[in-house]
């Protein structure tokens, strides 16, 4: 039976000057893997952390703004259930964004003019406005530097619903939508009060 890979075979071709070429180009192949290997597992890597760092991001907002939701849920159940007639009171509340903060900025803005003469009696005026904006500073507590922020423009309202023992009194349920009204910037078709179920 004849081998397969006839070893002393291969050695000659190996020896010959068309085998060192062959050689040579299998070790640059080799060496280019070598190369491009770790790079793409560090290119990876960056990919990896950029989108963790984005979906850290956001279940930091999604956690901030479930935190703000529940605030105010449990603020206005505490209210409306001082209502006359409102009775034991369930408040759900969905709200669009996280909100915003609002920042202190030092804005400079400048323009030069320049007029030309030339030599053929034309004028040419050359206007130019700068503008740049820089982000104000301040310590907080620790010591740390902050921005300072002027406002807070807090997360966006979409709906209300109130289930109320006093749901099906037509007065309670205009007192409850009132006062709500008041208190959220929120249409008035976006807010809901419903009879609880007595059960």
């Amino acid at each position: 039976m004849k081998p397969i890979f006839d070893l002393k075979k291969m050695f000659q071709k190996f020896n010959s000057e068309k085998g060192n070429k062959l050689i040579i180009l299998l070790l640059i192949g080799v060496l280019i893997l070598v190369i491009a290997w770790p790079m793409g597992e560090a290119d990876q890597g960056n990919d990896d952390a950029d989108a963790a760092s984005s979906g850290s991001e956001e279940a930091a907002e999604k956690v901030v703004l479930e935190k703000y939701v529940a605030n105010q849920e449990a603020r206005l159940t505490a209210l409306i259930s001082t209502i006359e007639g409102a009775g034991t009171v369930s408040v759900m509340i969905t709200a669009k964004s996280s909100g915003e903060l609002v920042v202190e900025k030092d804005v400079v803005t400048g323009s030069n003019s320049l007029e030309e003469n030339d030599s053929q009696g034309g004028n040419r005026t050359t206007n130019e406005e700068n503008h740049s904006e820089t982000t104000v500073f301040t310590d907080d507590n620790t010591g740390k530097s902050v921005p300072y922020v002027v406002k807070e423009i807090e997360p966006q309202i979409e709906g209300i619903v109130v289930v109320a023992e006093g749901g099906d009194d037509l007065n309670v349920v205009n007192e409850i939508t009132a006062a709500i009204g008041v208190l959220f910037d929120v249409p008035i078709h976006k807010i809901k009060v419903v009879k609880m179920n007595s059960n």
